[in-house]
């Protein structure tokens, strides 16, 4: 995995936002530093958001950071 994100062979890095460990921390650092984008998701709902208003809105920072990953 290290060597794809350096290499840019991943064309974005999903990470659970919930979770902060030194494999998830170094994996986003990697991610980072070749400029591959990467998108925080959750496993719950914001208290105000509906599942589907959840989803959405997780695409759209999917879609935003592929917009602007020069890929």
């Amino acid at each position: 995995m290290q060597d794809d994100l350096t290499n840019r062979k991943v064309k974005l890095l999903l990470y659970n936002s919930q979770v902060s460990d030194t494999l998830t921390d170094r994996l986003r650092a990697i991610a980072q530093a070749a400029k591959v984008p990467v998108v925080g998701v959750s496993e719950t709902e914001p208290p105000a958001k509906t599942y589907q208003q959840r989803i959405a809105d997780e695409l759209d920072a999917v879609d935003r950071a592929l917009a602007g990953s020069g890929m």
